[in-house]
């Protein structure tokens, strides 16, 4: 199980109380080492209200590029298929002219161009995404999906070499291995990191997660604006009266 949240005793006057995080994972409290007083009449909503950075537009953009280069591709293919530029021949494989050869290789080599940037795109995405019990990147992430997208990333420029040099070569070699080489590394780091969460996270989950849920737990209290609050020893000894009682009943009722 997972939760985040706090202890809340009695009140200590009317705007401050109590606050000790603590969030708890797979039964074990990882709890803050202070006490923390919060000042409601100094307030800390005003921290939700930060912008949220997002890369959100450019994966728009990278969408439309890619969905665009796809198509072109494919209409262009059509194209030179129906102008006999291009064939399948059972014995000879394909036929291409070279105005097709150059045309689609070329444009081969801009698509795996628009992959590679999706790639890189996709290593800030886990700083941001939810990943297991935590908001952020998780072991599996830092150790083998963020390597494997690089990985990605630069295969998917080689093979852009690879698609360009093909576009003045005579064999159809070059942009067969620019494929291959795109969908093994793909389907390679998907497994590595699959065999990562099995074999390493798995058996000793909760010390390997512990660092990054050590960053949540950071995360929120400056979110929050937890870093910020007056902090001070608290003996336990003060004495309440009716009146602050009364004055803290909606406080009180919620505990």
């Amino acid at each position: 199980s997972f939760g985040f949240g706090a202890d809340f005793p009695l009140p200590i006057s009317e705007n401050q109380f109590h606050l000790t995080p603590f969030v708890e994972y797979f039964g074990q409290a990882f709890e803050s080492n202070a006490e923390f007083v919060l000042n409601l009449s100094q307030g800390i909503a005003s921290d939700s209200k930060r912008p949220i950075k997002s890369n959100t537009d450019t994966e728009l953009l990278h969408g439309i590029a890619l969905t665009t280069v796809i198509l072109t591709i494919v209409g262009v293919a059509g194209s030179h298929v129906a102008a006999g530029n291009l064939a399948l021949d059972p014995l000879r494989g394909v036929i291409a002219s070279p105005g097709a050869k150059r045309h689609l290789s070329l444009l081969s080599a801009v698509l795996l161009v628009i992959l590679a940037f999706g790639a890189w795109l996709k290593i800030p995405h886990l700083l941001t995404e939810q990943s297991g019990v935590v908001f952020g990147a998780s072991y599996v992430d830092v150790h083998a999906r963020m390597p494997a997208y690089r990985l990605l990333a630069a295969t998917a420029l080689a093979g852009a070499a690879l698609a360009v040099y093909q576009a003045f070569a005579q064999r159809l070699l070059p942009i067969v291995w620019a494929i291959a080489l795109y969908v093994i590394v793909a389907v390679g780091g998907s497994a590595y990191a699959g065999v990562i969460q099995r074999f390493v996270v798995g058996p000793n989950e909760q010390v390997r997660e512990t660092p990054y849920i050590v960053n949540n737990i950071t995360a929120t209290r400056d979110a929050f604006g937890l870093d910020r609050v007056e902090e001070r020893q608290l003996s336990g000894d003060a004495t309440l009266t009716r009146a602050d009682l009364e004055r803290n009943a909606a406080t009180i009722e919620n505990v």
